[in-house]
């Protein structure tokens, strides 16, 4: 027993030392195997990040799992997207040393000021909305910039967008006056710029790769040379002064048109805009529809606040899906809709839900 006890003894003594050397030359031995991780090259020295806004901070530190001490360049490089909506945020500062940056989505906030994203060259989506900025002369820098959406702030001069290469640009419900700064801008698809101050589009007419032109709440009477923008197939020009269709009866490739609330009284010769899917006729004069049963594409329709008496024609347009009319009108016509309405007025729903057409 005791000679059994002191072989045990000698075996710990040599097993003990082996695994030491096992654990040693491992741990020299595997990093050397693995993967180098990828070293981050700083564009500009590895700055202390300041920031003036306690939530934008805030937030970025939970982001990073830095919750006390300085946060360098290095800490927030790698960030190549970043969404702070929301968060009443009053200054971006500090976002100047998000090197990587390709999306920034900032809508809602407090900010006046976008100074910080001058030098952040690899934007290329950027959305502030709901915000109070008024100068944007910051994106005179950002060329690579192709969708900007600014809906809904302060701005009144937009000179800094004429040599961008923005595809998408939204500037809604601001204080626009002047669209001669987009004249150079060849790149854009798509364009909303409602409720401004516009009384003319003129310099926009040789943007004619436009596929999206969203121009209601402005004060817009005369659409001469609309026909130009050939390639459009989204129209939305609902409260303006328009009274007739001539010039748009030109844009073949249509397929969504907004009319509502505008003076137009008859429809003549709509059927040439044979791809029409989507057709809003509230808010106008329109008494007669039957030039649209040649729209053999129409989808939905909306007639709502109008004279239209008879609808007839819309029991002949068998792609109808999104149905709108006023309260009063005879509903007999839509009948047979009543396995394929996807989305209608409650009135037009009703009358199928108490005839037993509705499922």
């Amino acid at each position: 027993m005791l000679e059994k006890a002191k072989k045990i003894s000698k075996n710990k003594k040599i097993i003990i030392p082996l695994i030491v050397i096992i654990i040693i030359v491992v741990s020299i031995v595997i990093p050397k195997l693995m993967p180098a991780k990828e070293k981050i090259e700083l564009p500009y020295a590895n700055n202390i990040v300041k920031f003036e806004d306690k939530n934008l901070e805030r937030i970025i530190r939970y982001k990073i799992g830095r919750f006390w001490g300085d946060i360098y360049t290095e800490d927030v490089i790698a960030f190549e997207s970043l969404n702070i909506s929301g968060k009443d945020i009053k200054s971006l500062k500090g976002l100047e040393e998000f090197w990587r940056l390709t999306s920034l989505i900032a809508n809602n906030n407090e900010i006046e000021n976008i100074e910080a994203l001058k030098r952040l060259d690899k934007l290329i989506h950027v959305e502030l909305s709901g915000n109070s900025i008024k100068d944007i002369s910051t994106f005179e820098e950002n060329i690579n910039i192709q969708t900007l959406k600014l809906n809904n702030n302060r701005i009144n001069n937009i000179d800094a967008l004429s040599n961008t290469n923005i595809k998408s640009l939204y500037i809604d419900n601001n204080h626009i006056y002047d669209l001669k700064p987009l004249r150079s801008m060849e790149s854009l698809d798509i364009l909303s710029i409602r409720n401004n101050f516009l009384k003319s589009y003129d310099d926009i007419l040789t943007l004619t790769h436009l596929e999206y032109l969203d121009l209601s709440g402005n004060s817009i009477s005369d659409i001469k040379g609309i026909e130009n923008l050939s390639e459009l197939k989204k129209l939305k020009l609902s409260g303006n002064g328009i009274e007739n269709l001539k010039y748009i009866l030109e844009l073949e490739k249509l397929q969504m048109l907004d009319l509502s609330n505008n003076k137009i009284e008859n429809l003549e010769g709509i059927e040439k805009l044979e791809n029409l899917t989507n057709l809003d006729l509230s808010k106008t004069f329109i008494k007669d529809i039957s030039p649209i049963k040649e729209l053999k594409e129409l989808e939905a329709i909306d007639l709502r606040i109008t004279p239209v008496k008879n609808i007839q024609t819309l029991a002949s347009l068998d792609n109808l899906i999104e149905i709108f009319l006023e309260k009063e009108i005879d509903r007999t016509p839509i009948k047979g809709f009543y396995n394929k309405l996807q989305r209608a007025d409650e009135y037009t729903k009703a009358y199928l839900i108490e005839n037993n057409y509705y499922k």
